[in-house]
């Protein structure tokens, strides 16, 4: 029957304090990491801005309740075009948002396609981080099984194991 001493135990101990700590270290890490309200980064959110935008004038289809003849239509198409090409495209496209209420319902899709971004930016970071705690967890069974393998202890008898191993099952 193997004992340890006084020294081994010592230094067995010391190293899963030391283990424990620096797995805590790192737990605190992806805590900090996963409650930063500053997750969006302002450039990235000029760029979703700029996106949103031209997909939504790529997708404007505004069906027209006056009836207009294919003649009337090339007309105005070829108006705006000479309207684009002057510059006048801005104060254009507010008239059209001001006459269709665009702007609230693009105001309205910008935030939800925000929050969408922001929470699966919060999923990342929630599977990551469970990640960690289950390789945690799987290496702590591994070092354990290890250590109680290391230590194991020869019995004789049934009643010497039914002690020993009577609390584990129990549990």
């Amino acid at each position: 029957m193997k004992k340890l001493t006084l020294k081994k135990s010592f230094q067995i101990a010391l190293i899963l304090i030391s283990v424990l700590t620096f797995f805590i270290f790192i737990l605190k890490l992806f805590l900090d990491y996963l409650d930063n309200k500053t997750t969006s980064n302002p450039d990235f959110e000029r760029i979703y801005k700029i996106e949103r935008e031209f997909k939504k004038l790529l997708s404007l289809k505004i069906n027209s309740t006056a009836k207009i003849t294919e003649e009337e239509k090339k007309e105005l198409l070829e108006n705006l075009i000479i309207q684009f090409e002057n510059g006048i495209t801005e104060n254009f496209r507010k008239k059209i948002e001001d006459k269709f209420k665009i702007g609230s319902l693009q105001q309205y899709s910008d935030r939800a396609i925000f929050r969408l971004h922001e929470e699966i930016d919060s999923l990342d970071k929630r599977g990551n981080i469970n990640l960690f705690i289950g390789m945690f967890l799987s290496l702590s069974g591994l070092a354990y099984l290890g250590f109680t393998v290391y230590t194991s202890n020869t019995y004789t008898t049934y009643e010497m194991l039914f002690i020993h191993l009577a609390p584990r099952t129990l549990l």
